[in-house]
């Protein structure tokens, strides 16, 4: 099972690691690796949708395709 990602003020390389939880959840084939990394981390579905956002910003993940979950 994957960790809680923690606290992004707190955490060094915080979206570094959001971006390889989001990564090893999709290559597994999950339909929504953003709901999944809020349930792993008790977060809302919203915060953790805002950490993928700032995430894609900085150029650690991948624009997001429309219509499709995560």
């Amino acid at each position: 099972m994957l960790k809680p990602l923690g606290d992004p003020k707190k955490t060094p390389d915080f979206y570094e690691l959001v971006a390889l939880q989001h990564g090893r959840l999709a290559a597994k084939g999950d339909p929504n690796p953003s709901a999944t990394m809020a349930d792993i981390s008790g977060v809302a579905l919203s915060t953790a949708q805002g950490w993928v956002t700032r995430a894609r910003a900085r150029g650690l993940l991948p624009p997001g395709r429309q219509g499709r979950a995560g």
